[in-house]
């Protein structure tokens, strides 16, 4: 990981105006991946961390008519090891607090390794998993610990969102009377606050993208893989954004990732 990380990091200091790295931390415990976090992230352009290797990604961003790359790994498993989120856990989430950098999840979590794809039309529901992490993220008190915690999943698109936001409140709703939770306010507010969402084909989610929070959708093109559209992006990027105003194009196709990754 360390081999890794020195690698990148020396890749996107070449371009850190216009590239940046995403450290791949240990899963074998809160300190080991502090310990990685202080020792890279102050190198020029790594913007992130994510723990334990998952799937490199590249995510290219249209910033105005030049473009911005946000190169990584992500989250497949809670830093201590496990697909259950621990105490100790807490000393990474302080740590990113306080760099200001975001949790990234691709996709899922797992506990295997990558894959080549077994079902029969792969990719189609990259969004399942991704409500049980949001669940497992509120119900845990993670962000009433950390409320300036920003979590980003990476290829689960978005036209999921209100569904779960409302389906989410209702059963809450309904058993917080008898389980107590505990939570400050309803589900829907954290995810309202704290989530992010990378899609690289979502129509049905630019379209109802006040439902889901302009400022929580991050366009990808996937390049190199089989969902992107490149060297053609410009055409779906034309017809699935005909109607959004400047402002918020521009806010989904690069000013938010600008923002959260702190390109200036």
């Amino acid at each position: 990981m360390r081999a890794y990380n020195d690698w990148l990091s020396e890749f996107v200091g070449h371009a850190p105006e216009r590239c940046g790295g995403h450290a791949m931390l240990p899963n074998w415990g809160a300190d080991a991946a502090v310990a990685e976090i202080e020792r890279v992230l102050d190198r020029p352009g790594m913007r992130g961390v994510v723990a334990r290797l998952d799937r490199e990604r590249a995510v290219r961003v249209a910033a105005h008519d030049d473009a911005v790359w946000a190169c990584g790994v992500v989250m497949g498993c809670y830093p201590n090891g496990t697909l259950t989120i621990e105490p100790g856990d807490d000393a990474v989430w302080a740590c990113l607090v306080d760099r200001g950098v975001p949790l990234a999840i691709h996709v899922s979590l797992s506990l295997a390794m990558p894959a080549a794809h077994q079902a029969k039309l792969p990719g189609y529901g990259r969004f399942f998993d991704a409500p049980n992490r949001m669940i497992e993220l509120i119900f845990s008190g993670v962000f009433d610990r950390f409320p300036t915690l920003d979590v980003v999943f990476a290829e689960v698109d978005a036209g999921w969102v209100p569904y779960a936001k409302e389906q989410i409140d209702n059963n809450y709703r309904r058993l917080d009377p008898v389980s107590r939770f505990g939570l400050g306010a309803p589900p829907s507010e954290y995810i309202e606050r704290h989530f992010h969402y990378g899609f690289m084909t979502d129509t049905f989610g630019i379209h109802h993208r006040a439902d889901v929070g302009v400022d929580r959708l991050l366009w990808s093109s996937d390049y190199p893989h089989i969902s992107a559209d490149w060297p053609s992006s410009w055409r779906t990027i034309r017809a699935a954004f005909a109607g959004v105003p400047p402002d918020e194009r521009h806010r989904i196709l690069a000013g938010n990732t600008q923002r959260l990754y702190h390109f200036e």
